[in-house]
């Protein structure tokens, strides 16, 4: 049994949980996910609250708490990546924010990434008709945490990203549907932009953020895992899908842009 360290957001976890099926596939050995994290940020009263959503998705893994015996730990950063081989009690530790991971098990996470019937509620079904019947367009941001801990997309980046697709799509009337932790800016920018049509997403459990987000036919994400796996997991033939060119602010954006998509 190899071992995942699963941390942060459901976006994070997603990638997380990719990775687990990446070395499930490459290994031959089950990983199971350390949880423990979801535990020990119930006592952190000045931490970020983040609940564990993979099981509200039709995902199949394990998990364990407290502590595990493992052979060797190995973190993101490590030169690990050339000497993939058939090892047991491996405990790897880090975000695995690479597309390259995705790419390679995404016939199984695509599947395993639907929510479940119980948690999606009619109000949400007359949404996503709603969204399937337009050309719409989910926008996504995020402010409360980023503020302080990454780089707060400008509005003028909406701005681009709609004058972009509105130029893709051609003059057909688009419908945006916001998604933001932070609902009063979200409602002047939107006026700002000045769309034919718009709807303010009340905030949901994020599970069902997620769904609904993934069910747009075009997209606008941020810098952010969670609107990230929105517009992947949405991703049809003739989806359209805009995303910021930087993406944290103290390093170099991570490899995971999908390659047709616009970067601005």
């Amino acid at each position: 049994m190899n071992y995942v360290r699963v941390v942060g957001g459901l976006g994070n976890q997603m990638f997380q949980y990719t990775f687990s099926k990446f070395i499930e596939e490459v290994f031959g050995i089950r990983a199971c996910l350390h949880l423990d994290y979801f535990e020990d940020i119930k006592s952190e009263p000045t931490a970020d609250f983040r609940e564990f959503g993979l099981d509200r998705m039709r995902t199949g893994f394990e998990s364990v708490y407290g502590e595990v015996a493992c052979s060797q730990i190995i973190n993101e950063e490590d030169d690990w990546h050339e000497k993939l081989q058939a090892i047991d009690g491996l405990y790897f530790n880090g975000y695995w924010q690479a597309k390259k991971y995705y790419e390679y098990v995404k016939d199984i996470v695509r599947s395993d990434f639907e929510l479940k019937d119980e948690y999606i509620t009619n109000s949400m079904r007359s949404i996503v008709e709603e969204m399937q019947s337009t050309n719409s367009i989910s926008l996504h941001i995020r402010r409360t945490d980023y503020i302080k801990e990454n780089i707060t997309l400008k509005d003028e980046y909406y701005y681009k990203a709609i004058d972009v697709l509105r130029q893709k799509i051609g003059k057909n009337r688009i419908s945006v549907f916001a998604f933001s932790d932070d609902l009063d800016y979200a409602d002047k920018l939107m006026n700002n932009l000045e769309c034919e049509s718009y709807t303010i997403m009340p905030i949901r459990p994020a599970y069902q953020d997620l769904y609904l987000m993934s069910k747009t036919k075009h997209h606008i994400i941020a810098n952010s895992t969670f609107s990230w796996w929105g517009a992947v997991l949405g991703n049809s033939d003739d989806s359209l899908t805009v995303a910021p060119l930087i993406w944290f602010k103290d390093r170099k954006s991570p490899d995971i842009y999908m390659n047709d998509w616009i970067l601005i």
